[in-house]
């Protein structure tokens, strides 16, 4: 509705442009049910309705992070994988929890299931490709399967649209929560991914080291994998997400200038 319009002369009340909540849900809720009920009727005859996912859904990463498969207020039936990989060497299983929200870290959110993928071949941490699939169907189901590439390792979990879900004022609180903490969320989310970053740089080094130790004097050798295994430790030590990011800036320096008087001595 406009507010321009020429009111008559002596006319100076204000257009009243507020919606009532309560009133826009009713109105809403009684589309839905004429057109589930297939009243035919010129007010309604063009409106389409869909069924959308309320809350996104994904998966955790190292360090809680929460990694977004299917975003909210997707159209159901809804379809998409993406790709994740190991965190270790080696690495054989890999745990998948499953979560719903919107918040930068998992404890956050909603746990809505948890499933294992066996069968991952040995190999150097983040070499292995793992395709996360969710399927929503029409009935609201959610099937999440990982299926490893190199090995065509898979498995998967059902998950029922009412079993364990979230009531809609819980969701409400949870898309409100989001939005309250969007600032706290992305410095968390920054430092998770600062811890992850170090974390890859180490594993560099270690490589490096297993690779070209042999170039290195006996005493040499020993000071460089003593420090990536101090700092492998840190980096996966428990409760490393109370750390400040200036802790994590601070060991990537430490390292680096260790690692580089090695080499260069």
């Amino acid at each position: 509705m406009s507010k321009d319009f020429d009111w008559p002369v002596g006319y100076n009340d204000e257009l009243n442009c507020s919606i009532n909540p309560d009133e826009a849900v009713a109105f809403g809720a009684a589309v839905q049910a004429a057109v589930l009920s297939g009243v035919r009727d010129d007010t309604i005859k063009d409106v389409v309705l869909y069924d959308v996912t309320p809350l996104s859904l994904g998966i955790k990463l190292v360090g809680g992070r929460m990694s977004n498969v299917i975003n909210r207020n997707t159209r159901i039936p809804a379809n998409a994988t993406e790709p994740y990989t190991t965190v270790d060497d080696n690495q054989t299983s890999a745990d998948i929890f499953v979560y719903e929200g919107e918040r930068a870290m998992v404890k956050d959110n909603h746990l809505l299931g948890h499933f294992k993928l066996c069968g991952i071949p040995p190999a150097p941490r983040g070499t292995p490709t793992i395709d996360v699939t969710f399927n929503i169907d029409a009935n609201g189901i959610l099937k999440v399967t990982a299926k490893d590439r190199g090995s065509g390792s898979s498995n998967s979990i059902n998950i029922q649209y009412e079993k364990g879900r979230l009531s809609q004022a819980d969701i409400d609180r949870m898309v409100q929560e989001a939005k309250q903490f969007e600032k706290e969320d992305a410095q968390r989310r920054d430092k998770a991914n600062a811890i992850n970053a170090f974390t890859d740089y180490v594993y560099q080094w270690k490589q490096a080291v297993e690779k070209y130790g042999d170039r290195l004097s006996s005493r040499e050798r020993t000071i460089a994998k003593e420090a990536v295994d101090n700092a492998l430790r840190w980096a996966k030590s428990d409760g490393i997400e109370k750390h400040h990011l200036e802790n994590v800036e601070k060991m990537f320096k430490e390292l680096f200038e260790v690692m580089k008087i090695t080499v260069e001595s």
